[in-house]
């Protein structure tokens, strides 16, 4: 059994709860202290909301035709995809779930979990308003708190009356009604160009707004009901997200094929050349046989590295290895080419030259 609670006021804007309950030993609890650390956080998220993602349509919540076995749309119904939206006073609206909503039933009241029930005959109900003689109604729906679960509460004196009954559990709900006209929070977006000098600039914080409809869609009626046309955009806010955007970090790319000719002994530099070069690059070799002198990180394009090779290093190619503070590696494999040790005689040791000797003798 679900039972409405009193919506979330405007004022809410204005009179947000900054006091929270701080609880030591020997404390006695109650309702009071526990409600308050709830509502504390409650209004906390809700001006967070509010004041720094705004308010509207988030994701989803598109208002489309029902098709019926011959594939014609329905009269008189839509169904409300599911989707996430921010009520203007910063509530969470989450539709869960796709809602078929009879146009002829003024209001409809849902909450989020729920399961899907048969909704009574919309002929039947009291709420049966019949559009105006302009046939066009915009779907709009508001954040409503539900109350749930009822269990008995033990009277708190001596009396023989029968134990009350209180509501245990507060959901989430939300209120889809249809309204005559297209508010005017949901009217004349703001330029782009001119929001972002606004940004830049001294502000107040946005005022309260004075109604807690967000609106979904406009539809068009035809007679009978017959569903002429669904605007999902005119009077529609759009929230905007970063849910979506992502990106790669930059990624240090450069010529791996760059190299220098040294004498052993001698110094020489490498110009490394590429993209996103960060100015904490490091340069390493990965042989004793060749020093990194200095690193000099001239723009991200260029990176001049200065090596010196070692006087015993024989020919060959020496790799260096390019490291940056965010953990990214690249290896200059043939960045160090040593030449000219070949015609430098080698040492010989004292047994092999006495066997050389003892053959020329023979």
């Amino acid at each position: 059994m679900m039972h409405t609670k009193t919506d979330v006021s405007p004022t809410i804007c204005e009179s947000a709860l900054a006091e929270a309950p701080r609880y030591f030993p020997g404390q006695s609890i109650g309702a009071g202290e526990l409600t308050l650390e709830q509502d504390y956080f409650r209004n906390k998220l809700r001006r967070h909301n509010r004041l720094l993602h705004g308010w509207g349509v988030v994701c989803g919540a598109r208002v489309c035709p029902v098709i019926g076995d011959n594939n014609e749309p329905e009269r008189w119904k839509v169904v409300i995809k599911s989707g996430y939206i921010l009520g203007p006073y910063g509530d969470e609206i989450t539709l869960d779930r796709p809602i078929c909503f009879d146009l002829r039933t003024r209001c409809e009241s849902g909450a989020t979990g729920e399961t899907c029930v048969e909704r009574a005959d919309p002929w039947c109900g009291d709420v049966y308003v019949r559009p105006e003689q302009s046939n066009t109604v915009w779907v709009a729906v508001r954040y409503k708190e539900l109350l749930a679960r009822r269990v008995r509460v033990q009277p708190m004196g001596c009396g023989c009356d029968d134990a009350a009954c209180e509501y245990s559990r507060r959901r989430d709900g939300y209120e889809i009604c249809t309204l005559d006209h297209c508010p005017e929070s949901h009217k004349n977006p703001p330029d782009p160009d001119q929001l972002m000098e606004t940004l830049a600039a001294v502000r107040e914080c946005p005022p309260c707004p004075e109604e807690p409809w967000v609106v979904l869609a406009k539809v068009t009626l035809g007679d009978n009901g017959t569903i002429e046309e669904i605007d999902n955009c005119s009077c529609r806010r759009i929230v905007f997200s970063l849910a979506e955007l992502w990106l790669h970090c930059r990624r240090m790319e450069a010529d791996p094929g760059v190299s220098v000719e040294l004498e052993p002994g001698a110094e020489g530099q490498i110009t490394v050349t590429g993209r996103d070069l960060p100015e904490t690059v490091t340069a390493v070799s990965r042989s004793e046989m060749v020093r990194v002198v200095e690193t000099i990180w001239k723009d991200r394009e260029t990176v001049i590295i200065h090596v010196m090779a070692h006087e015993e290093a024989s020919s060959g190619e020496y790799p260096i290895l390019l490291q940056t503070e965010s953990g990214n590696l690249m290896t200059l494999p043939k960045a160090v080419v040593v030449k000219g040790d070949r015609d430098r005689p080698r040492p010989v040791g004292r047994r092999k030259a006495a066997r050389k000797k003892a053959t020329k003798s023979s």
